[in-house]
C-alpha cells in the first residue's frame, strides 16, 4: 500500500484530498535517498487496465533473483489492492 511504500522508501504522506473526478490525490514529501530503495526492474505500465499491471508484474518477477526490486508504475485503479 502507499504507506508502507512511503515507509521503505524514506517518504511521508503528508495528506491526501478528493479529486473532482473521483480520485485522490497524495501531497508526499521526498526523504533521504539513503533511505531508498533502487529498482534492479522498472515496469511502466500506465494506460493498461486490470488485471494487466498484475500480470506483467507478475512474469517479470517470476525472473528476478530473492532480494531484486520491482519498481511497478501504473494508474490502474485497482493496482494497489490487487498488490
Amino acid at each position: 500500500d502507499l504507506f508502507a511504500w512511503a515507509k521503505q522508501t524514506g517518504n511521508r504522506i503528508l495528506k491526501s484530498e478528493k479529486m473532482e473526478d473521483g480520485g485522490t490525490g497524495y501531497h508526499i514529501q521526498k526523504g533521504e535517498a539513503a533511505n531508498r530503495l533502487k529498482a534492479n526492474v522498472s515496469l511502466d505500465i500506465r494506460g493498461a487496465v486490470c488485471p494487466g499491471p498484475i500480470v506483467e508484474a507478475k512474469k517479470l518477477l517470476n525472473g528476478m533473483q530473492t532480494g531484486e526490486v520491482l519498481r511497478l508504475v501504473s494508474d490502474c485503479p485497482g493496482v494497489q489492492s490487487d498488490i
